[in-house]
């Protein structure tokens, strides 16, 4: 194990102390600088699937100043603490095969020894968490050395993540002094890419907008589909399917949700025909506020009905006060408008032969507010 001489933590606790005055602004200013250092920073496209976000904090003591990784080549320099190189500087590398390494920090303050590990996502699931996937694990300034890429690589496209800061980076995490590059590789001569269905939906998170929210996950690599069950806690009793290449999230408006809780989960299919479905993934939950008054009106005490539900052919509107006239919208649970009427009666009905079985939405407003909404059902 490599020591860290002592005159090195001595130079380096005497530096830190000399700018620990202006510590707290830093702080304070820390995500305007983030900002400038990301928008002067070059852009790389990023052609692999998404992985696990990591940045550093801070280049003020160290960067990445060079990274020849087998294929790789690259004279990086300061990159404000993240760069994303694609297929820019990217390579092919053979599965079971093995490559030297070299790589450099830049310093505008030091030298110092560094921590340096290099990652690959080698099954493709978007982390560096997996068993051999830390093919690098070296302590220097400039470090130099050989690899072996595990011969259970998965081929096609991944991430390959280059991590270098004073205290050693971890996976998928931030570091506070040091930088993070991450580069679309390809591996050939490994495992041929599968589905995998044994294990549930990850990564589940949700976002709450002004108009709309949004869910995402992590889908199953491979998979053909992933479904979305929700509702009213409780209830987990609404379905959405998403089909096809965009499967990793789903935005919902606002107008057809009800305010309260929801909670929901995914499960993905590695194919349909037969069906493969994952098992149902860990519940997430979000909060709808309830509706605010506007022009004197609030809409929780908007009273309205409708019958029957589920309904076939008809369906009837049955409003408690009338107060003017008013929009009826019924849409889908993707927020598309199926059907739009208007009315100034207190009992409407409303043809919906058309619609296909399966959930909408209600939609009462007036003056572009939204007064009342309705979950119901078509047989």
């Amino acid at each position: 194990m490599r020591v860290i001489p002592r005159y090195v933590w001595k130079t380096r606790n005497s530096i830190q102390g000399h700018i620990q005055s202006v510590q707290n602004m830093k702080l304070r200013t820390l995500g305007a600088i983030l900002a400038l250092s990301l928008a002067s920073a070059p852009s790389f496209a990023q052609t692999c699937s998404p992985v696990c976000p990591a940045v550093g904090l801070s280049t003020a003591f160290e960067y990445i100043r060079v990274v020849d990784i087998g294929p790789i080549f690259n004279f990086s320099g300061d990159n404000g603490g993240y760069a994303d190189f694609g297929t820019t500087f990217g390579g092919t590398f053979n599965a079971g095969s093995s490559y030297s390494y070299a790589m450099a920090p830049g310093f505008p303050m030091g030298p110092f020894s560094e921590g340096w590990r290099v990652w690959i996502d080698l099954n493709q699931d978007g982390d560096f968490l997996d068993a051999g996937e830390e093919v690098i694990n070296d302590f220097g300034g400039s470090v130099s050395g050989s690899f072996v890429v595990p011969s259970t690589a998965v081929n096609g496209q991944t991430t390959l993540r280059v991590g270098m800061s004073f205290g050693g980076p971890v996976p998928c995490e931030d570091v506070s002094e040091g930088e993070i590059e991450d580069y679309c590789i390809t591996i050939i001569g490994g495992v041929a890419p599968s589905c995998d269905a044994s294990s549930p939906v990850t990564g589940l998170t949700s976002t709450v907008n002004a108009t709309d929210v949004v869910l995402s996950w992590n889908p199953v690599n491979l998979s053909v589909g992933c479904q979305v069950t929700g509702g009213l806690i409780p209830d987990l009793n609404q379905n959405v399917r998403r089909l096809g290449t965009e499967i990793s999230s789903i935005s919902i408006p606002q107008s057809i949700l009800s305010p309260g809780d929801y909670n929901w989960m995914v499960k993905c299919a590695c194919s349909i025909s037969p069906l493969d479905l994952t098992p149902d993934s860990a519940i997430d939950t979000f909060s709808i506020p309830a509706l605010r008054e506007t022009a004197g009106i609030n809409a929780l005490q908007i009273e309205t009905s409708i019958s029957p539900n589920p309904a076939s052919e008809v369906l009837r509107l049955e409003i408690a006060e009338m107060t003017g006239h008013y929009e009826i919208s019924v849409m889908d649970m993707l927020g598309r408008e199926l059907i739009s009427s208007s009315t100034s009666s207190s009992l409407t009905e409303l043809d919906i032969r058309e619609l296909a079985p399966g959930s909408y939405m209600l939609i009462l407003s007036q003056n572009n507010q939204t007064l009342s909404s309705k979950l119901f059902s078509k047989e």
